[in-house]
């Protein structure tokens, strides 16, 4: 079949339009080509009816798919499942690949943004993995962690690993009277727990009797683990030192040593200060 030239004069463009001039078709004399639709549903520039759709309302655009509901969507050809998505939402934009229009149920990845953060987010259908920089920490680390629950699996903080950083904790203590906590704080690398504080009271007749529960993780049954303690008087003078042990339960229980002693000699308060690594019975 022969072709047929259409040519404008020198200088012309060639417009091809409906009757109103709402939807048309130009090609210009600069070189560039134009499409114009309408600007409501349905009035979209369509190619094999959904090869290509760039939607005149929304102008979201859609491979594959003749309704896009984002930005861009491209359709994979298989049953309730999207092989790409560019989304739009609340000023913020996300790359979802693999993904259905819920973002749920399915197995993909997604690219997102938002409040400062950034994070890669892994679906499969046995659970959600997440990768966030947190923008809201000083030195904005990066996190790994279960999406579902939202519990760090694993933190990078200036080249540190933690599966949980330093957290401060209240801890309750019995045994002291008129006691006040400072500096209390703990910290996880997988199953094993850093903890530390400050406890200072009046003084008691036996520090064995003192103990100090609400750890965040029970310490390994049958481990015989041990953390650090130091007893400072209240005019600051170091007064004895020893350990204290963490076994199958979250309860620091003190170890009569010199310690007690320390603790119940003489007037004023006491500081009981204790830190130290345990092996977690289960994290």
């Amino acid at each position: 079949m022969a072709d047929r030239t259409i040519k404008p004069d020198d200088t012309h463009d060639l417009v091809l339009q409906n009757n109103d001039g709402s939807s048309k078709l130009e090609l210009n004399e600069d070189q560039t080509v134009k499409v114009t639709t309408g600007s409501d549903a349905g009035e979209d520039f369509t190619v094999n009816s959904t090869q290509l759709v760039v939607e005149g309302d929304t102008g979201n655009v859609g491979i594959n798919d003749a309704t896009p509901s984002n930005r861009l969507v491209v359709d994979s050809g298989t049953t309730a499942a999207t092989a790409m998505q560019i989304v739009s939402y609340g000023g913020n934009h996300a790359l979802h690949l693999v993904d259905d229009d819920t973002n749920t149920g399915s197995a993909g990845m997604l690219i997102e943004g938002g409040g400062g953060d950034a994070y890669v987010l892994f679906k499969t259908d046995a659970d959600d993995w997440k990768i966030t920089v947190d923008g809201s920490e000083p030195n904005d680390p990066l996190l790994f962690y279960d999406y579902a629950s939202a519990s760090n699996v694993l933190t990078l903080v200036n080249g540190d690993v933690y599966s949980e950083v330093a957290t401060a904790r209240t801890w309750t203590v019995s045994g002291i009277s008129g006691l006040s906590q400072t500096g209390n704080f703990y910290k996880r690398i997988g199953k094993m727990v850093f903890v530390a504080g400050a406890i200072t009271g009046a003084n008691t007749s036996n520090l064995s009797a003192v103990s100090i529960s609400n750890l965040p993780y029970s310490g390994k049954t049958g481990s015989s683990q041990s953390i650090s303690i130091s007893v400072i008087r209240d005019n600051g003078a170091f007064s004895a030192d020893g350990s204290a042990i963490i076994e199958g339960s979250s309860t620091i229980t003190f170890m009569k040593s010199s310690q007690a002693a320390a603790f119940s000699s003489g007037t004023g308060t006491r500081t009981l200060k204790f830190s130290g690594w345990y092996e977690a019975e289960s994290v």
